[in-house]
């Protein structure tokens, strides 16, 4: 099977050595997945035109939240659009339309060889450690390639710093950086440490915590374990900030169900006086939502000619489920992907051509349709004969800066033996 964009190269040592260096010189917390390799221990050679092709895509999809999220600004009442719950409005609503510091977009070639941007990850966008980290891993053993996310740090701290500057001025440094992020799920611990090493060698001191630890300061600012902060790098769901509402009609009482009232109530009074800020910024909840895809192509009139050129190029039709009717999405099951507003990672994302008739036909009667969100199935070019690639590009202020690119098995979303690989771009 030949895949014409890229060519994953052969192992050349056995994966426990790299296992043993992703730990030691990443930090790498999961090697293993359910026994299995977490990483395909050689390259992904991409083309040097794919490469490009696929930053283009994601800035051009980039640009549309940006229009999208100035749409909803300068017209309050489309806010209803996105059925977001009293806290999730009152952070875009506090947010001056400010969506963007850095994402993720998950964008995959289809049989017709077109980019397909299946979603975008606005609000805290996971993979940076292997995006950043297995490029410089396997350079050493192949020279004269290129690492798609070279720049990724040092443009995430720029943005960090400009942000800063925008708010507190130019001639206030960043001297103290927070990273909030749910301590009780160990998940992203190496990321934390990456970022923390990040800001750390640029002589910024970081200290970490919850939400459930930041204090208010005299001064109207944010402190985390007492200390003031400069700046939050926000690694906490904006819908785990807010109210917790069900998904499923059939589904177990949430444990909790309460929005994080007084964390969220001190960063968003110390940002409005200036006291910090905020990355990425609360207003993320509205690109982060899924049923923004919906927005592009039911509202598509309010688009310009050339912003609707670029919806039809790079996005595949999606539509609110309440829009669609169960009996219609039954019928055309190998159409339809269903997702919910704030799922993540995979999760909660059931893809129709992949789920027997009548697992389907339960999960279209047993969802909330006002949060659930229906996108036209595309089939995926594969690899090879076993696996999918998943391209997540990623954005600092709007510019391609980075690749995290995963190999699905053919069939599924994501499972345990979904595999990072490095990328590499061909010289």
């Amino acid at each position: 099977m030949s895949y014409p964009y890229a060519e994953l190269l052969e192992p050349i040592e056995p994966y426990e050595g790299v296992a043993r260096r992703l730990q030691e010189e990443l930090g790498f917390a999961y090697p293993w997945v359910a026994g299995k390799p977490g990483v395909y221990h050689a390259p992904l050679v991409l083309r040097r035109g794919f490469a490009a092709s696929l930053f283009a895509a994601a800035e051009a999809v980039g640009r549309l939240y940006e229009r999208l999220s100035r749409l909803v600004w300068e017209e309050p009442a489309l806010l209803d659009f996105f059925h977001m719950t009293p806290l999730q409005r009152l952070m875009w609503e506090s947010s001056g339309g400010l969506w963007h510091g850095f994402a993720r977009l998950d964008v995959f070639v289809d049989r017709s060889g077109r980019l397909r941007v299946a979603e975008i990850n606005a609000d805290t966008p996971t993979g940076q450690v292997e995006a950043t980290g297995l490029g410089p891993l396997f350079l050493r053993s192949f020279p004269g390639y290129t690492d798609p996310a070279a720049r990724y740090e040092a443009r995430l701290v720029a943005l960090l710093e400009r942000m800063h500057a925008a708010q507190r001025g130019p001639g206030v440094p960043l001297r103290r950086v927070g990273i909030i992020y749910p301590t009780d799920i160990p998940e992203d611990l190496s990321l934390i440490r990456r970022y923390t090493g990040w800001l750390e060698a640029r002589g910024m001191e970081v200290v970490l915590g919850s939400p459930y630890n930041l204090q208010p300061t005299p001064s109207g600012g944010v402190a985390l374990f007492g200390a003031p902060l400069d700046l939050v790098l926000r690694h906490y769901k904006t819908d785990w900030g807010g109210e917790r509402e069900p998904l499923f009609f059939d589904e177990a009482p949430l444990p909790d169900t309460a929005p994080l009232e007084r964390p969220l109530g001190l960063l968003l009074a110390a940002e409005a006086a200036g006291q910090v800020t905020v990355v990425n910024p609360f207003g993320s909840v509205l690109a982060q939502n899924k049923l923004a895809l919906a927005f592009f192509w039911e509202e598509r009139h309010r688009f310009s000619a050339e912003e609707q050129a670029l919806i039809d190029a790079y996005l595949p039709e999606t539509r609110r489920v309440i829009t669609l009717s169960p009996e219609r999405l039954i019928a055309e099951r190998a159409e339809w992907v269903l997702k919910s507003d704030f799922g993540c990672e995979g999760a909660e994302v059931f893809v129709g051509a992949y789920t027997p008739p009548e697992v389907w036909a339960e999960v279209v009667e047993s969802i909330v349709p006002e949060v659930w969100a229906a996108q036209r199935f595309f089939d995926i070019l594969p690899l090879n004969a076993e696996a999918v690639p998943n391209y997540g590009v990623y954005l600092i202020a709007g510019v391609g800066s980075g690749l995290y690119v995963r190999l699905d098995p053919l069939g599924v979303v994501t499972d345990e033996r979904t595999r990072a690989v490095p990328a590499l771009i061909e010289p």
